[in-house]
């Protein structure tokens, strides 16, 4: 599962991704993907759970 900076989760596609800017880095959160992009800069770190 691939999460953009608010915490909402998206397509495992780059190209969905992209649209909320370009990924930074990825993370292995309990066997997701999680995806930090540049908007993240602005809002803060994702929301923990899920």
């Amino acid at each position: 599962v691939l999460y953009c900076a608010d915490g909402s989760s998206l397509s495992a596609t780059w190209t969905e991704g992209e649209k909320h800017g370009p990924a930074l880095y990825t993370q292995q959160q309990g066997g997701d993907t999680e995806v930090h992009f540049e908007a993240e800069r602005l809002v803060g770190d994702l929301p923990t759970g899920g």
